[in-house]
């Protein structure tokens, strides 16, 4: 393997025994189904001929990979070595005509990511939780090295009622990494309430919108954690109410007796459920 910004990779092709002749050889640089990296951008997709001079057994090649600034991960390509020429070989010898190696270009550009949360709405129904996100790069900034991050928050079912604004507020501020600083935390606080409702989620994204120039850190790159609201609101309490009588008691007579089910919050959302009533 060979990061991406040192430029160049090497490869040796070897002999088991030095020949008396000149040995030439062809090589190619390409991409397989398998393989990830693109030709002709993230490294030379050279073919050429190469020779291992007489009485020598190796030789050296080199590679030309690209650098870029594009957070893009680890990607692969493969070298083959083929058709060789000027071996004197004895009878019954095994000869291999061709081999291939895979190697990999390690990415050393910066990304950013943001981790998910998931909690209660609210430990009750006055008490709020904040939802703390972890903002982070693929690696530790060396000393000298910055990054500016903008923050903010999309909602998914959610609304901004459902935050406490001065959390949300703090979002314009972003982050700001320096020196050797790889991961920040963010808070955002879901404001409880006593609604019955479903789970809700929203977003928290996360994009850098600047850094120290040569530092590798790609710009523009947007990263999002998902928040999901557990609802905390099925404890509420349920009063049952007979409807069409002064009374809770009927004669034995067909027909029905109906009744008022009230929940202690306000439903904002269709929650499924059931209510048994026992007559005994």
């Amino acid at each position: 393997s060979v990061r991406e910004a040192f430029s160049v990779t090497n490869f040796t092709v070897t002999l088991s025994e030095a020949q008396t002749e000149d040995v030439s050889f062809s090589y190619r640089a390409f991409s397989k189904e398998a393989n990830t990296a693109t030709p002709g951008v993230d490294y030379d997709n050279v073919l050429d001929t190469a020779t291992i001079p007489a009485g020598t057994t190796s030789l050296t090649i080199e590679i030309q990979i690209f650098d870029d600034s594009l957070g893009e991960g680890d990607e692969t390509f493969t070298i083959e070595v083929s058709q060789p020429s000027g071996f004197f070989f004895m009878s019954g010898t095994d000869v291999v005509i061709s081999d291939e190696i895979t190697f990999t270009i390690e990415d050393d550009d910066v990304l950013v990511s943001v981790n998910d949360v998931e909690a209660l709405e609210g430990t009750s129904a006055t008490v709020n939780t904040p939802f703390v996100f972890t903002v982070s790069l693929t690696r530790a900034l060396t000393s000298g090295e910055s990054a500016q991050v903008a923050l903010s928050l999309q909602h998914v079912t959610t609304t901004i009622a459902d935050f406490d604004a001065a959390s949300v507020a703090a979002l314009a501020s972003g982050l700001t990494f320096v020196n050797t600083e790889q991961s920040k935390t963010v808070t955002v606080t879901v404001l409880a309430d006593s609604d019955i409702e479903d789970f809700e989620t929203f977003e928290l994204h996360a994009t850098v919108t600047s850094s120290t120039p040569g530092a590798l850190i790609q710009t523009g790159f947007e990263a999002v954690g998902t928040g999901t609201i557990n609802p905390d609101d099925s404890n509420l309490p349920v009063t049952i109410t007979q409807v069409g009588h002064s009374s809770t008691t009927a004669l034995e007579t067909a027909g029905d007796l109906s009744f008022q089910v009230t929940f202690g919050g306000t439903n904002t959302d269709a929650v499924p459920g059931s209510v048994t009533v026992l007559v005994g």
